[in-house]
């Protein structure tokens, strides 16, 4: 952060920084968005009551673009703390919400206001309708002429499969309409700020080529205190504003100190990376750097994009969904293919004239069947197709660097390890011989088996491992960026922080592996006697990475990590790294810090970021009346609290079981001022959410025993079998048992040979290499999660993201030999 720059790059970077940060602040940011309430003259005329058995619908015609808020009028005074569902279609019969409302119990009668939070057209009619519960509810309607407007249409009852239309009534409603400034307002504003970020970058350029000779610098620094410490120092008291001072967050003493502690210990953290001091540094020239880690970046952002689209078939709850995301982990891994090489391996003429051809005919045929498409098949069919062209391209880009390394004679066969090497042949030939019915063991065959050739003839194959995580590290912080502008902590049937994720489960698989890699890295970097500021990065993931563990309350995850914690601590430290236990301990106080004070805030931003970003991402499988929506109360009790998240965790880790609800139902009796007041209005979170389980194994042991009893030797077409109560297992809930149950107990006996030798060669590997090779312990970290992991879920899937990067890690021991290293060279020497 401290290399000394040109002066007139520091004003380049000071303007972009600043024009990027209005940029934001007029589109995402809304600075310029007005509210605008449209009512009628509300002159009550009579009521309409909404039972179990009557519905009520209202025909409107939208006058914005964008709806905020419903406001009904409720006479009935036994509403107050009763569920209702509401439902919002468009013209063409669209649901765009569905959802439950609690009536608060304000004053009644009164307006109840219901978030919607939707993009609307104008002119176009819209529909609500709400279902009622055995508590009535009613609402006022009036006479539509008599409003003043023309926008409300007749309202209707549903009654017993029959519709009553109210000819010229309509309730009395109020619409909140979002309005933003012209597309021409923005347009002129976004030209003044670039022409104007122009003008001064220009003059800047001028200014210093007039002074060449002085060759005026600063740090970057510098920079940085001018950009990021105002940014920070602004959002810093912008947060306590509404925090403690608005109370727009609400909560209790408690969750107040939680968030004075997240907000002070992240503005304190960051200030200390900004403001403290730093040896200086030479500027090195942007040029130079692409050419020395050009294709190392791309590698790393490719093995990121290949995560990503990891997480999106673990989040995939339909069949086209899964098959996209097959897709796109596909052409991630083609394009990590092609960082295996120089760049003139890859960027070449033919390269060039390949993607121009296959892109002119890609574009054609898709924009050919775009036209022949009917438009309900028109989305689904060309995102496939869009993905199959992608395929095409970069499998062409593929097979002429293969063709090109062939050529070039570049495969290193003399240093293979041929005994490792037959071992993992015989479990993918395996594999794919049994792999009854399945098509994804012949996609990982395709996809590690030329992942695993391209890496013979790799001359910088010693990188791997640092790309590698750098691409977990990438994928992981854009993840945090996107959880905590968009995934809220929710406290009701979701009440264990699922991340990017719809599961905790996968939740926690993923932060394993993410954990797992920043082990490796943080105590190496620990080893090699860096500044805390220069570790600051490092150390910040890490610490999030295990604060998101933690929230999930996931056994599964704290158990994976805290094995792989208990070996590669001591392993890395005293072994690999040839220190001692003071060192040791060192490290652990230093890993414990980091987690430490990254909790608090890690907490504090799930729960009040999103609020503040207002664009909750809500899976369909989420959807329910507890689900955290756009324009929702900041302060509403649908957000975690302090005191309920330490409810559930003490019944999910520290509780015996319960066999009855009780203790939740008196619990949450003491929210009285918002949502799900009652326990006969709440929504309930699952046994396993919320740690009631009367089994501490969720029933996994009896799921095994069912699976062990199936064994075969070729393996069955269907993963799941039959359990004692009729039902049946979608998965093992363990990776041995699932591999021996898909594949057959050949297949099965290969996976475990092949395990338990890797694990051997990745202890030798970590020592042999560990001084040549700052990630040489990486693969087994992984694998220790990983196979800690297995025990209790199904993680071999090449699209499963540990699953992925179990296989990634076995590259480097085919070109190991246990001999290797240190010791071997020192012989050769001799």
């Amino acid at each position: 952060m401290n290399r000394r720059i040109r002066t007139q790059h520091a004003i380049v970077y000071i303007v972009l920084f600043y024009l990027a940060a209005a940029i934001l602040l007029l589109g995402p940011g809304g600075v310029l968005k007005k509210d605008r309430l449209l009512k009628g003259n509300e002159r009550i005329v009579g009521t309409a009551t909404v039972r179990l058995d009557q519905q009520i619908q209202q025909v409107f015609i939208c006058e914005g673009t964008y709806l905020k808020y419903l406001d009904l009028y409720v006479t009935s005074p036994e509403s107050a703390g009763k569920n209702y569902r509401l439902l919002v279609y468009d013209e063409l019969n669209q649901r765009l919400i569905n959802r439950e409302v609690c009536m608060p119990e304000t004053e009644i009668p009164g307006f109840l206001r219901i978030p919607l939070g939707i993009e609307t057209v104008p002119g176009r009619a819209y529909v609500w309708q709400l279902q009622g519960t055995d508590t009535p509810m009613d609402l006022a309607f009036e006479n539509t002429g008599e409003t003043g407007l023309v926008v409300f249409g007749n309202y209707y009852i549903l009654e017993n499969g029959e519709v009553s239309e109210q000819e010229t009534q309509n309730i009395v409603m109020r619409l909140t309409y979002t309005d933003s400034p012209s597309a021409k307002k923005m347009a002129a504003l976004y030209t003044v700020l670039i022409l104007g970020a122009a003008f001064i970058i220009g003059t800047a350029g001028y200014m210093g080529s007039k002074r060449r000779k002085r060759k005026e610098e600063v740090t970057f620094q510098w920079v940085a205190r001018l950009t990021a410490g105002l940014a920070l120092l602004g959002g810093t008291i912008y947060l306590i504003y509404i925090t403690f001072v608005q109370n727009v967050f609400g909560g209790k003493t408690e969750d107040k100190v939680v968030y004075a502690l997240g907000i002070g210990v992240a503005a304190l953290f960051f200030a200390w990376v900004i403001f403290a001091k730093r040896p200086e540094k030479k500027e090195i020239p942007l040029a130079e750097l692409v050419k020395k880690s050009g294709m190392d970046w791309l590698q790393a952002a490719a093995f990121a994009g290949v995560l990503w689209g990891c997480i999106h078939f673990m989040n995939a709850q339909y069949q086209i969904w899964q098959d996209l995301a097959y897709r796109e982990v596909l052409i991630w891994s083609f394009l990590v293919l092609l960082t295996m090489g120089s760049a003139r391996q890859v960027f070449h003429k033919g390269s060039a004239i390949w993607i121009a051809l296959s892109g002119l005919l890609g574009t054609g045929y898709y924009m050919f069947q775009k036209s022949q498409l009917a438009q309900e098949q028109a989305q689904t069919r060309l995102l496939l197709l869009r993905d199959d062209i992608l395929i095409v391209m970069t499998a062409g880009l593929v097979a002429l660097a293969l063709v090109k390394k062939i050529k070039q004679k570049s495969f290193a066969f003399g240093t293979v390890n041929r005994l490792y090497a037959g071992t993992l042949a015989v479990f993918l030939i395996l594999l794919v011989a049994f792999r009854n019915t399945r098509g994804w063991p012949v996609y990982l065959a395709l996809i590690f088996g030329l992942f695993y050739l391209f890496y013979i003839g790799w001359e910088n194959r010693e990188r791997l491992l640092a790309n590698f995580c750098g691409g977990v590290m990438l994928n992981f912080a854009l993840a945090c960026v996107f959880a905590l502008a968009r995934r809220p902590f929710r406290a009701w049937v979701y009440s264990r922080y699922n991340f990017v994720f719809h599961t905790v489960t996968i939740t926690a698989t993923y932060l394993t592996l993410v954990v797992c890699a920043l082990t490796v890295r943080l105590l190496w970097k620990l080893k090699e006697g860096k500044r805390l500021t220069d570790l600051w990065g490092t150390a910040l993931l890490y610490g999030l990475s295990v604060s998101f563990l933690f929230l999930t309350l996931s056994r599964t995850g704290y158990l994976a990590v805290i094995v792989m914690t208990a070996v590669m601590a001591p392993f890395v430290t005293l072994v690999c790294g040839r220190q001692g236990f003071g060192a040791l301990l060192k490290n652990l106080i230093c890993m414990a810090a980091a987690v430490l004070l990254c909790l608090p805030a890690a907490y504090t931003g799930v729960r009040i970021l999103p609020a503040i970003y207002n664009d909750p991402y809500i899976f369909e499988v989420e959807e329910s009346g507890a689900a955290i929506h756009r324009d929702d109360p900041k302060d509403s009790t649908g957000y975690m609290s302090v005191s309920y998240f330490k409810y559930v965790m003490e019944n999910k880790l520290f509780a015996a079981a319960v066999s009855d609800r009780e203790k939740l139902e008196q619990f949450m009796l003491c929210f009285n001022d918002g949502l799900f007041v009652r326990s006969g209005g709440v929504l309930l979170a699952s046994n396993e959410d919320l740690g009631l389980q009367e089994d501490f194994s969720n029933g996994r042991f009896e799921i095994f025993q069912c699976y062990i009893k199936e064994w075969n030797l070729t393996g069955h077409d269907e993963m799941g079998v039959t359990l004692p109560d009729g039902s049946v297992s979608v998965h093992a809930h363990n990776t041995y048992l699932q591999v021996i149950h898909d594949h057959g107990l050949i297949t099965g006996i290969a996976y475990l040979v092949f395990g338990l030798v890797s694990a051997c060669m990745m202890f030798v590997f970590a020592i042999r290499k560990s001084r040549e090779n700052a990630y040489a312990a990486l693969p087994l970290a992984i694998f220790i999660g990983f196979a800690i992991a297995s025990l209790v879920e199904w993680l071999f899937h090449p699209c499963n993201p540990l699953g992925y990067s179990t296989m990634v890690i076995f590259a480097p021991l085919l070109c190991f030999l246990p001999g290797e290293g240190e010791d071997a060279k020192k012989k050769q020497s001799v």
